[in-house]
């Protein structure tokens, strides 16, 4: 057989060579933003700092949706460490765990053959590398969680369970959505992941928290947490469609998308957006005292030493709050279609595990399903950037198998379309990061489940297979 194009040497040199160079410019990027002390790491070292002095969370914390084992795992970074070198080793964690990444995929999650050997890493890490540049000079958390995700699953296909719950466990604790494979692990039966997903839990981030805050300080800190994610739950994004609209208006979730799709705008110019918990009078007031041109928004986040404040914003240019919708539903309508959604969504996939559970570990097929819950893991979150897809590398491997299966196969069918197609509009995305109105009506999203239904064609076509899956 011809050497595929794709697989010749040259041709992975220059791929590398190109993605290398992308992914030192977001290392450089990292340091740099992190010198002149630009997000996200200012942030990281206010916060985690306050939380260091004051043995509590900031109330105004930026960190809404993070557990308290989050500012635990950066004090060695910015409160331990001297300010230039906590920067540097921050750096280098993240870019060693990015490496790590694609080592343990290259050696565990691409079988052997003349046409997936390791060196086939190169395509599906080129298609991520502009989201990892880009996690890299925001120096975010994203390339850890992503790191621990990997090793986690790879230890469940070797059997290693326990140990792989552990891991999967404390990527949780540093970004709650790996928790979702409790119930995976709940659905297979696997009772000794769970078990190690619970201990990382306790270890982490209960024991810690008492330890630090106290028993007392450690329960309502989390009583804070479960507060914070409700005053950015899904529900809040529909009901006001420019909660947050200038701090997070790349957030292309499901239920920021609908919204923008199937609600109306608010009919108005300027934003009075109501920050912390104003009295009651001082809503209404508000709320009397509004001109035609103006919305109301009430952001529960206090700002920085005040326990309320009211800021005024100009929203009229297009290009921050675009306006065309294709529907004007009303807000109970949005989250009955959202609803909906999750539960087809996340039901389907829910019973199919559960038909598939006895699938050995090892085979093609299970690491297809694992990669499908890593990105259902962030299906319901409320909140969704760009760089999310950092996390579906696992995803893109499995895609590039079905793609490099149909070459040596030549053959037509479904899924080398949907994997194509994927890989097209995920690409995509990277190159379109500049056009704000795609990034606005969803673009990441509409990648996002071009990815999920890529990834599961194979495992859905192993169902049929009655070595791969047996239903009790």
């Amino acid at each position: 057989m011809t050497t595929p194009f794709f697989d010749r040497r040259i041709v992975r040199a220059i791929g590398w060579a190109i993605l290398l160079s992308v992914f030192v410019s977001g290392i450089i990027g990292g340091l740099r933003r992190g010198q002149k002390d630009q997000p996200d790491w200012r942030s990281f070292v206010e916060e985690s700092r306050y939380a260091w002095e004051h043995h509590a969370i900031a109330p105004d914390t930026g960190m809404f949706g993070y557990l308290p084992s989050t500012y635990f795992a950066l004090w060695p970074f910015t409160v331990w460490s001297p300010k230039p070198i906590g920067l540097y080793a921050f750096v280098l964690a993240n870019t060693l765990a990015a490496l790590a990444s694609w080592w343990i995929l290259a050696k565990w999650w691409l079988p052997s053959g003349k046409l997936l050997r390791p060196a086939a890493i190169v395509w599906p890490v080129f298609l991520t590398v502009g989201h990892f540049q880009h996690v890299l000079q925001a120096n975010q958390f994203t390339i850890w969680v992503l790191l621990l995700c990997i090793a986690g699953l790879t230890l469940l296909l070797n059997r290693r369970d326990f140990t792989g719950g552990l891991l999967l466990g404390l990527a949780g604790c540093i970004k709650v959505t790996p928790f979702a494979f409790a119930f995976y692990f709940i659905l297979r039966r696997q009772w000794r992941a769970l078990a190690g997903m619970t201990l990382a839990f306790v270890a982490f981030d209960v024991l810690p928290s008492i330890a630090f805050f106290g028993p007392q300080g450690a329960m309502e800190q989390h009583r804070q947490w479960t507060q914070r994610v409700e005053w950015y739950s899904n529900t809040r994004f529909i009901e006001d469609p420019w909660l947050r609209v200038l701090r997070h208006g790349h957030n292309c979730s499901l239920s920021v998308v609908l919204t923008r799709w199937l609600r109306s705008p608010p009919d108005a110019t300027t934003q009075v957006v109501l920050h912390g918990s104003p009295p009651p009078e001082v809503i209404e007031q508000a709320r009397n005292d509004l001109k035609p041109d103006e919305h109301l928004t009430l952001d529960p986040m206090p700002e920085p030493e005040k326990l309320w404040s009211m800021r005024r914003h100009d929203l009229s240019d297009p290009s921050v709050a675009p306006r065309w919708h294709l529907a004007s539903l009303s807000a109970q309508s949005v989250k009955l279609i959202w609803f909906a959604i999750m539960a087809v969504t996340l039901g389907s996939l829910a019973l199919t595990t559960l038909k598939c559970r006895k699938t050995r570990a090892g085979e093609a097929s299970w690491t297809g399903e694992a990669a499908l819950w890593l990105m259902i893991s962030l299906w319901p979150s409320p909140m969704m950037r760009d760089y999310y897809l950092v996390l579906m590398l696992p995803a893109f491997v499995i895609v590039w198998r079905t793609v490099i299966s149909t070459f040596a196969n030549s053959t037509r069918r479904l899924g080398p379309c949907l994997a194509l197609c994927s890989i097209v509009l995920c690409y995509a995305g990277v190159w379109l990061l500049w056009w704000e109105f795609g990034n606005w009506y969803g673009l990441h999203l509409v990648s996002f489940i071009g990815l999920a239904l890529a990834t599961a064609w194979p495992w859905g076509a192993s169902i049929h297979a009655p070595s791969q899956c047996s239903a009790r």
